[in-house]
């Protein structure tokens, strides 16, 4: 059997720590305690550097802070990891 092409899949379980209002309106939010998938799409928060993702409730709902905006991605440091569990 060739497994060097084999790709293992992980769904990452964050708990949010930090559900403080960004300086903008927002859409939807995060609530502290509250569990959240992390989808795989980092990127740069433009004002504090740090890194940024997409999150999903624990239902699959994507939360989107201000489409309007464009703003798709809460800051990492706002949560804490809990679990990884292998998809395949």
């Amino acid at each position: 059997m060739e497994n060097s092409n084999l790709i293992f899949q992980v769904e990452h379980i964050f708990r949010c720590i930090d559900d403080k209002k960004p300086s903008f309106e927002v859409n939807m939010w995060i609530s502290e305690g509250e569990l959240y998938r992390c989808i795989p799409s980092a990127t740069m928060d433009v004002i504090t550097g740090g890194h940024a993702f997409e999150w999903e409730d624990m239902d699959g709902n994507p939360i989107i802070p201000n489409a309007s905006i464009g703003c798709e991605h809460i800051l990492l440091e706002r949560f804490v990891p809990v679990a990884q569990i292998p998809l395949n």
